[in-house]
């Protein structure tokens, strides 16, 4: 019973003077609704997955030169996605040896300029 409070007061509702065991079945009866849907979304996802698979696999067999070359679009839509990520992934690497190397030189001139002072003393 408990719980069950805590499942109406979650809903902001107020607890009416009904029986426990009623509120509970209203409850289970609600949660199967909703199970229900979620098992709907699921099959018909699957249903649509299956459809286009079967024409996946009938384009291959009625039209196999669209298939290929959809293929071989995907293939190559694929390889220029690496390659920019390559691209992009060198531009990091160098950007980042440009900075590290500006630190280097900005922390020399620091220790040149502490030197040049520590020599005025």
């Amino acid at each position: 019973q408990a719980l069950l409070f805590e499942r109406v007061d979650a809903l902001g509702g107020d607890l009416p003077e009904e029986d426990p065991d009623e509120l509970e079945d209203r409850f289970e009866v609600i949660r199967q609704k909703a199970q229900r849907a979620v098992n709907a979304r699921k099959e018909a996802a699957r249903r649509e997955a299956e459809r286009l698979g079967m024409v996946a696999a009938l384009n291959e067999v009625e039209r196999p030169e669209e298939a290929r070359s959809n293929r071989e679009h995907q293939e190559a839509a694929s390889r220029e996605a690496e390659s920019r990520e390559a691209a992009q992934q060198e531009e990091t690497r160098l950007r980042e040896a440009r900075e590290r190397e500006a630190r280097r030189e900005e922390e020399e001139v620091q220790r040149m300029e502490a030197a040049n002072a520590q020599q005025k003393r």
